[in-house]
């Protein structure tokens, strides 16, 4: 039997500028240290997903985003946008279905397999930010997730490159958990079977 569960990901803007790389995170948040990611709202079924999409005229930096999966060692094995660079400020929900053993993901009418654990991505016309650093280029953090700490499911995920004097981009990410490591490997296209109780160690950071 086929059971879908939607992430939902919100509120993609741009952020003014400041004098920090980083911004001031309200005191109900802390950085995470986590690459990847998996869906936590598996106690609803949803056949539908809706998006709402608003301009901001403030916009001044524009970038695609969406999730990637690696396989084994490591590199880069699929891809799924969530929005594109027209997308300046919006909402969306990316739709999980569960078949078997593995999970499929679906955006935008385009299905993905093999997304039970996943990370983050930006692109741009200079190039892809991954939230997995060995994937980037000279192995540089781009992308920065902080983690409500009421709500450990809802994320924020900045967008900072160069010249590093500002954060380019947040997107909201909401029913989210962090994959620990050596459980990431282990769990990838699998998801959520043997979260509990796996070791945490950094891929890189």
């Amino acid at each position: 039997m086929k059971k879908v569960f939607a992430l939902t990901i919100v509120s993609l803007f741009v952020l003014a500028g400041s004098a920090m790389a980083l911004p001031n995170l309200p005191t109900d948040y802390a950085w995470s240290n986590s690459d990847f990611w998996t869906l936590t709202d598996t106690d609803t079924n949803l056949d539908t997903a809706s998006f709402v999409l608003n301009f901001d005229a403030s916009a001044i930096h524009s970038a695609d985003f969406g999730l990637f999966t690696v396989d084994d060692s490591g590199n880069l094995l699929d891809s799924l946008e969530v929005f594109d660079r027209t997308e300046t400020f919006g909402f969306e929900s990316v739709a999980f279905t569960k078949d078997g053993g593995s999970w499929k993901a679906t955006a935008g009418g385009v299905t993905k397999e093999n997304f039970g654990v996943f990370g983050f991505y930006f692109e741009d016309d200079n190039g892809v930010y991954y939230t997995l650093a060995d994937l980037n280029d000279g192995g540089v953090e781009y992308i920065h997730i902080a983690q409500s700490l009421s709500s450990p499911s809802d994320i924020q995920i900045f967008l900072d490159v160069a010249p590093f004097d500002e954060t380019d981009i947040k997107v909201i990410a909401i029913d989210v958990a962090p994959v620990p490591e050596p459980g990431t490997v282990l769990l990838l296209g699998v998801g959520l079977l043997g979260l509990i109780g796996l070791g945490r160690k950094r891929i890189k950071k």
